[in-house]
């Protein structure tokens, strides 16, 4: 029992102050890569500049752009054209100045038309591909300096041109305004939800 005693004495009698932090020991191997992520939504990134010189329209009333052999009739028919006329106002305040048509530009003169389409046949471009045609629509016309067409393709493409059979009951009246207008307005409710 006194050996006990001496024992714990010792051992609670020799407690002194902490000592400094060691140093750090050495670097573990790497571990295992853990397990690959879900993907991603695809985004929808597909925008495309087409850069074209100048026209002036004072001289000839219509240009023809082509886009592109390598753009597919699909792809033309499901992107979205918007073509911009390029004025370089030749001074430091506003330099290349562009104007969205259809529509008025710089004079307020002048306003152009656009259509755009599919050469299958190749009649104005080389080989088939998307075609943009740019014509002045009224007024005397201007020269420009560049013009610029954004080709935003389509990432989803919904039909709607047919209307689905479940849309209409077999019982509607299209003799009854009424009748036809709460039949499309429950339709449209459900498919909003």
């Amino acid at each position: 029992m006194v050996l006990l005693s001496v024992f714990i004495f010792i051992n609670l009698g020799c407690e002194g102050p902490e000592g400094p932090q060691g140093p750090a020991g050495p670097q573990g191997e790497q571990g295992a890569s853990g397990p690959q992520g879900p993907a991603g939504e695809d985004g929808n990134a597909n925008v495309t500049l087409h850069i074209f010189g100048g026209h002036d329209f004072t001289e000839e009333s219509y240009v023809d752009l082509c886009l592109g052999e390598n753009i597919s009739a699909d792809e033309a028919m499901n992107s979205s054209w918007h073509v911009y006329l390029g004025f370089d106002s030749e001074d430091d305040l506003f330099g290349m100045l562009y104007f969205h048509i259809p529509g008025f530009t710089f004079s307020g003169n002048s306003e152009y038309a656009v259509v755009h389409g599919y050469d299958h046949n190749s009649l104005i471009c080389s080989a088939p591909q998307p075609v943009v045609e740019i014509e002045l629509d009224s007024g005397p016309g201007e020269p420009y300096d560049q013009i610029y067409v954004f080709q935003i393709e389509a990432s989803n493409v919904l039909e709607h041109s047919k209307m689905p059979a479940d849309m209409i009951s077999n019982d509607l009246d299209f003799t009854n305004y009424k009748s036809v207008y709460n039949n499309f307005e429950d339709r449209m409710r459900v498919i909003q939800h």
